[in-house]
């Protein structure tokens, strides 16, 4: 078995699933950028398509995604670090 056949099967137990097992992770990014991104993630994560999202933080959008966030405080998410915003009021 090689290295990553090893860690892959490592992971799958950790995670409850059989060592064979393929796994998806679907992470749905740029929450905060808009409010079509934003509801079409909020969706996603209704409808059980996307198990994670990452909060971009100088965007229009992003203080409605916290507060969603907030009140579901069981969805996992991380911060899409970013240097700068095309969005000239947000830089």
């Amino acid at each position: 078995m090689t290295m990553k056949a090893r860690n892959s099967a490592g992971t799958n137990r950790l995670l409850g699933y059989p060592a064979d097992s393929r796994l998806l992770f679907v992470n749905a990014d740029d929450f905060g950028m808009c409010h079509a991104v934003n509801e079409a993630i909020i969706r996603s994560f209704e409808e059980g398509i996307v198990g994670s999202t990452s909060v971009m933080v100088p965007c229009p959008w992003a203080l409605h995604a916290i507060a969603w966030l907030n009140e579901a405080p069981d969805l996992p998410f991380g911060v899409h670090l970013t240097a700068v915003s095309e969005q000239p009021a947000y830089r």
